[in-house]
């Protein structure tokens, strides 16, 4: 058995969203996502930003690039998921992984 066997990798979903897009990413999960934690990534140096930000604060910031880079973590559907929201040049890069913890050591 190989360790790829022994735990599977998540599953993962990507695309490239427009400002609508995203927009429309930050409704679903304010109004579907429960237990929303979000993560912050600053410029290059900076990791996160202190204290807690709102679901619409990280909105407008991704907007405005002020940001690089923030994940939603949520539960939906009975499963945890992760949405990482990367700013690149023609728009935001969103990268979703379901978290399943159960086949984790």
């Amino acid at each position: 058995m190989t360790a790829n066997e022994n735990h599977p990798l998540p599953e993962l979903h990507e695309g490239l969203l427009d400002n609508a897009g995203l927009a429309a990413l930050i409704r679903d999960i304010g109004t579907l996502g429960e237990g929303l934690e979000v993560v912050t990534k600053g410029g290059q140096v900076a990791r996160a930003t202190p204290g807690p930000v709102s679901l619409d604060e990280a909105h407008d910031r991704l907007r405005a690039r002020e940001l690089r880079a923030v994940q939603f973590r949520y539960r939906f559907d009975k499963d945890e998921w992760w949405d990482t929201v990367t700013v690149v040049p023609n728009g935001f890069k969103l990268v979703r992984i379901r978290q399943d913890w159960s086949t984790r050591a």
